[in-house]
C-alpha cells in the first residue's frame, strides 16, 4: 500500500510538473500577443521580444511580472522532466539547457531589460544580450541532446526530434544575422524570425509536457 502511495504521488508530481511546462510556453505566447498589441507603433515582424519590455514601455510593469513567473514555471517542469527521463544517461544536459533557458529568458531578460539609451554596436554585450544569448543557444542544444534518447525508442520521436533541431537551429541563425547584420536583406523580418524559432522549439516542449501528463514520452506516436 505504502509502496503504490508513493508511486501515485510521483505521477501526479510529474502531472504537475508537465502542467508548468505547458502554462510557460502558452503563457509566453499569450503575454506576448497582449504586450505587442499594447506598446505603441510596435511591430511584431521588424522588432524583437526584448523591446517590449524596455523600461519606458507601458509593459514593463506586466515582462517584468511574467519574466518571474515563467522562470518558476519552467524550473518545476524542468524537475518533473528529470525525473521522467532519469535513466537517460545524458538528461542532465537536456534539464541543464531547460534551466539555463527558464533563467535566461525568463527573470534574466525580465530583470536586466534591454537598454535602448545605447548605441546598436554598443549594446551587442550588454547583460541582456548576453543573458538572452545564453537562453537561445540553450534552447538549441535541447533537440540534439533528445536525438540520443530517442534514437532506440521509435521513429517517430526521434524524426520529430530531427525535425526540431535542424529547423529550430536555421531560424535561430537566421534570427542571429537579421539581429546583428544590420537592416539588410533579413533585418527587416528579425521580429518574425525569433518567434518562429521560439515557437519551434515551445511546441516541441508543449508536445513533450503532454506526453508526461499522459505518461509517456511523446503524446501519441511512441512505445
Amino acid at each position: 500500500m505504502e509502496k503504490k502511495q508513493v508511486k501515485t504521488e510521483g505521477k501526479g508530481k510529474i502531472k504537475w510538473a508537465a502542467t508548468c511546462g505547458l502554462l510557460a510556453c502558452l503563457g509566453e505566447f499569450l503575454v506576448e500577443f497582449h504586450a505587442a498589441n499594447g506598446v505603441p507603433g510596435y511591430n511584431a515582424v521588424r522588432q524583437t521580444i526584448s523591446y517590449l519590455g524596455h523600461a519606458d514601455s507601458p509593459m514593463h510593469t506586466l515582462v517584468t511580472f511574467w519574466g518571474t513567473c515563467f522562470t518558476l514555471l519552467f524550473l518545476g517542469y524542468a524537475h518533473g522532466f528529470q525525473k521522467v527521463y532519469q535513466g537517460f544517461p545524458k538528461a542532465k544536459w537536456a534539464v541543464m539547457s531547460m534551466v539555463v533557458h527558464g533563467l535566461a529568458q525568463g527573470m534574466g531578460s525580465a530583470y536586466f531589460p534591454v537598454d535602448l539609451s545605447q548605441p546598436v554596436p554598443l549594446g551587442y554585450w550588454d547583460l541582456h544580450q548576453i543573458l538572452s544569448g545564453c537562453g537561445d543557444l540553450a534552447l538549441v542544444g535541447f533537440p540534439w541532446v533528445m536525438q540520443g534518447y530517442f534514437k532506440d525508442r521509435g521513429a517517430w520521436g526521434l524524426y520529430l526530434t530531427r525535425w526540431v533541431g535542424y529547423l529550430g537551429a536555421i531560424l535561430m541563425l537566421l534570427f542571429v544575422v537579421s539581429k546583428y547584420g544590420g537592416e539588410g536583406f533579413l533585418g527587416p523580418y528579425k521580429g518574425l524570425l525569433q518567434r518562429l524559432a521560439q515557437g519551434v522549439y515551445y511546441v516541441y516542449f508543449c508536445f513533450l509536457a503532454m506526453g508526461m501528463l499522459r505518461g509517456k514520452e511523446l503524446p501519441f506516436g511512441s512505445r
